[in-house]
């Protein structure tokens, strides 16, 4: 089991540090007996991020968005 990770508020605002797990948007996160739940989310529709309703379906969920594609690493996308 990996430890959640401690977040630390940082100029560009709140991110973990070290290893671990962590949560974005653990306000609207939900789990019911193992299930995922997927909120409506008005915030993640303006950003084409969000399902026009409540769902558990992660096919439903992600119904919209394009298949997954593999890139090679950037140097600059994690923190020096």
């Amino acid at each position: 089991m990996v430890p959640e990770a401690p977040i630390e508020r940082t100029d560009d605002g709140e991110a973990p540090v070290g290893d671990g797990w962590f949560v974005l948007n653990a306000r609207d996160a939900r789990w019911l007996n193992d299930d995922v739940v997927y909120p409506r989310s008005e915030l993640a529709l303006r950003h084409a991020a969000g399902v026009e309703r409540e769902t558990r379906e992660p096919s439903e969920a992600y119904a919209g968005s394009p298949p997954d594609e593999p890139v090679a690493f950037r140097g600059g996308w994690l923190p020096g």
